[in-house]
């Protein structure tokens, strides 16, 4: 089944992930303010985005996200549901919960347009972010990233403006990328080339104990082995969450060991995937009983 059986032309693609159970406690209405919040501002600035959802792990006894995505936001381009029984094949790990990062991998591969932003549901892209993406000419050997800053989950989504992100004293904490990798929360904004992306073969799926750090590989990756600079331009908004790192610190060990996203591994190294990267040897299928979504199934 072809994805871009309509011939749509995109700027850029922008990938996001999830599952359908409710990370953190209303992180389906987070992304929802998210996504219109994003793509208001980007459409104001010319810019006409693909946005993408993968819905990873999914549970079969709940409605899809990416069928929720669909009816709350009918100008949604592409959702693609992943059959969960692809969780549980590629995890090392008993404690992983979500491959966040062979989600996106797939949302990648299918992207539409030249350029692709890989981000979270619930990031909130700055001014200064939208006017870089509004004035294109982007870099094809190039990876962009940006700052992140945490703003307090006192603050609230409801009718989020950016005269709200913008109140210094909605800021919990502000993250800054250092060089050499500028890896710091990287995995809320990583820009690149489709031919980049391709070049590098998405995020590491060599690693299938730990989900943790798969961005900052990322950036590894493209500064040892393909020498290709990394740019920070803007800044992203993060809100905080019960769920989130920020308000969740379990003692997990001091390395993450028992952590349902852990444990930390030695990051700082490039790697190679397989070609199929992203399922990319998957056929793509309409989901049952619902053509709109797109899905991939496991192999009997």
């Amino acid at each position: 089944m072809e994805i871009n059986s309509k011939n749509e032309t995109f700027d850029l693609s922008i990938v996001v992930v999830g599952r359908n159970d409710d990370h953190g406690i209303g992180f389906f209405d987070r992304m929802v303010a998210c996504m219109e919040f994003n793509r208001k501002n980007l459409l104001q600035a010319g810019v006409n985005a693909e946005f993408i959802f993968v819905d990873w792990a999914y549970d079969p006894g709940k409605p899809l996200f990416a069928q929720l995505l669909r009816d709350k936001l009918p100008w949604w381009h592409t959702a693609i549901a992943v059959h969960p029984d692809w969780q549980e094949r590629l995890k090392e790990n008993p404690r992983l919960a979500f491959l966040e990062f062979f989600a996106k991998n797939v949302g990648i591969r299918r992207a539409r347009s030249e350029f692709i932003l890989a981000t979270n549901c619930d990031i909130f892209f700055s001014k200064d972010l939208v006017r870089f993406l509004g004035r294109g000419k982007w870099l094809e050997d190039c990876l962009y990233r940006s700052v992140r800053i945490d703003l307090l989950s006192a603050v609230g989504i409801d009718k989020i403006d950016y005269g709200i992100l913008e109140r210094p004293e909605s800021v919990s904490f502000v993250r800054y990328p250092c060089p050499p990798y500028y890896d710091h929360a990287s995995g809320d904004m990583q820009f690149m080339s489709r031919k980049l992306w391709f070049q590098v073969g998405g995020y590491n799926e060599r690693v299938r104990f730990s989900k943790i750090h798969k961005d900052s590989n990322l950036c590894a990756c493209v500064e040892l082995k393909h020498q290709v600079p990394l740019k920070l331009v803007g800044s992203v908004y993060h809100f905080d969450h019960e769920m989130s790192y920020n308000e969740n610190r379990l003692p997990f060990g001091p390395r993450n060991e028992t952590a349902p996203y852990g444990p930390d591994w030695d990051w700082e190294v490039s790697y190679e995937n397989p070609p199929h990267w992203g399922l990319g040897d998957q056929e793509v299928q309409a989901f049952p009983g619902d053509p709109s979504v797109f899905w991939i199934d496991y192999p009997n």
